[in-house]
């Protein structure tokens, strides 16, 4: 950034100094251009008067010459005009000066090849004497002499010659300073040239600074996205590392706690079906409270309750861990009747394995699985599900024993209704007692009237499981038909609360241990 700073200074520096060039160029020339035209204008005057010397010279003949040297007192004119030619070439005035001079042989060449440049300033004002005097004029001349009015258009071309003489001095100075000028103006070109150069320079350092630089931002940039991704990257491992170790030590707990969840888990499915939902929930937790204390009761001033006489058999700390697993679903906080259901659909998956002992017995007074029924609070929620069945029959179906071969025979789902209605015959015995056979009772009688209504024999070979209701569904269903919206909303709240709290208390005892 720095060297991009002091680059850009250069440049504006160089700026400044090309456009000051510009300008001083821009004046040079203008100032060369005038004094050429003025330099142009005093040519064109010097030259114009040369002309018409040479013209008068032209004009002069050697008889003509002749003729003026000829006059022994001549006119007044005349000698008036020869004094000035006199005066001209250094020669004394006087008519006998003038013959002498007009006797030369070179005067003719003298007269045109006369450098007016010698002429003094001394000579330049006696001439402009006799020049002004009112008898040198060519045609006063004339009437004396042709010839001599020839020699007197001479010598006032001389004598506008010699006037020219400071103009020609300007224009030798013109041409001096407009040489300077140039030389001024070839000069500033070089510098701007030079500087042009030096400009184009640092314009291409400046790319490549800025080239560098966004390098430098990119550079930048990644950098920071990789520290971004890295940082999140920590954060996650973080979180995945206590992730893992949380799932480590639940994971050694429940290895530690393996064999004690799956003796409750085995004693659930071989022997709480027959009771009610209630009694359900009562004996799981004595079965618990035994496996971790050793007694049956909590209380241990009760001298009735026995106590185990081997180690203490570990347990999951809340109830519904293993039973989750069983049942193959995420493992969360429950409400309180909901561990009932838990129980129950552990129980139902079990009915339905096709490599069950005892073909299974479901008892279902409030018909909750009877989707026929109006009864809708009385059905099971989305934690229980039964298989979908091959064949749906009825007890009293005269054909039911056949029905039942015949899915022996192709390994169907048979669910049958009516269980009390089933005919008591061996034929029926041997079929119930068939392995690798998925057959499912159901009945609408109440678990303690199996005894009096079902045949004994087959009771006996079937496993029971109680569909009622448990004393808190009960009291569910009651209050949602009884309750307001706004009562049922407020009790609804009472008991979030109160689950949290048996939650909370269920899990201080859990770490206390």
């Amino acid at each position: 950034m720095q060297e991009q700073g002091s680059v850009l200074g250069a440049i504006a520096d160089l700026e400044l100094q090309l456009e000051e060039s510009q300008n001083i160029i821009v004046r040079e020339q203008t100032r060369l251009t005038e004094l050429e035209k003025q330099l142009q204008e005093t040519q064109q005057e010097v030259q114009a008067a040369l002309e018409a010397r040479i013209r008068k010279v032209s004009c002069l003949e050697l008889s003509a010459l002749e003729e003026v040297r000829g006059y022994r007192d001549p006119p007044e004119p005349v000698t008036m005009v020869m004094d000035a030619v006199c005066l001209l070439f250094h020669h004394p005035p006087g008519w006998d000066s003038a013959k002498h001079l007009l006797s030369l042989n070179s005067f003719f060449q003298e007269l045109e090849f006369f450098d007016h440049r010698r002429v003094s300033t001394q000579q330049l004002q006696e001439l402009a004497t006799l020049v002004h005097s009112p008898a040198f004029d060519p045609e006063v001349v004339a009437e004396a002499s042709q010839a001599c009015a020839q020699l007197c258009h001479w010598v006032l071309a001389v004598y506008e010659c010699c006037k020219l003489h400071p103009y020609v001095k300007s224009s030798r100075r013109i041409e001096t300073e407009a040489a300077a000028a140039l030389k001024h103006l070839q000069l500033a070109r070089r510098l701007k040239e030079e500087q042009s150069r030096q400009l184009k320079i640092l314009t291409h350092q400046l790319e490549s600074v800025r080239e560098q630089l966004w390098q430098h931002t990119e550079e930048l940039l990644q950098a920071e996205r990789v520290h971004r991704e890295a940082t999140c990257t920590v954060d996650e491992l973080g979180t995945s590392v206590s992730v893992w170790k949380r799932d480590v030590q639940r994971a050694v707990t429940a290895m530690e706690t393996l064999p004690g969840d799956t003796l409750l888990t085995a004693a659930i499915i071989s022997y709480l079906g027959p009771f009610g939902a209630d009694t359900r929930c009562e004996l799981l937790a004595k079965w618990r409270g035994l496996c971790m204390t050793g007694r049956l009761c909590p209380a241990p001033e009760c001298s009735q309750c026995g106590s185990l006489a081997a180690p203490l058999v570990p347990v999951s700390s809340l109830p519904h861990g293993p039973l989750c697993q069983a049942l193959g679903v995420s493992e969360r906080p429950l409400q309180a009747e909901a561990l009932s259901d838990l129980l129950l659909s552990v129980l139902l998956s079990s009915c339905s394995h096709n490599c069950v002992q005892r073909c299974p017995l479901l008892v279902d007074p409030e018909h909750r699985l009877d989707p026929h029924q109006p009864h809708s609070c009385f059905r099971g929620d989305h934690i229980m599900a039964l298989k979908d069945f091959d064949v749906d029959l009825c007890a009293d179906d005269p054909h039911l024993l056949d029905k039942l071969e015949e899915a022996v025979r192709t390994g169907a789902l048979v669910f049958v209704r009516a269980a009390e209605r089933s005919p008591s015959c061996p034929r029926l015995l041997s079929i119930v007692s068939q392995a690798y056979f998925s057959l499912t009772f159901y009945t609408t009688l109440p678990a303690h009237m199996l005894t009096t209504e079902m045949a004994g024999p087959l009771l006996c070979r079937l496993h029971v499981v109680d569909l009622s209701l448990s004393t808190l569904e009960v009291e569910r269903c009651l209050q949602s038909q009884l309750l307001p919206p706004d009562g049922r909303l407020i009790l609804s709240q009472q008991k979030r609360l109160e689950q949290s709290r048996q939650l909370l208390i269920e899990k201080l005892s859990s770490i206390e241990r």
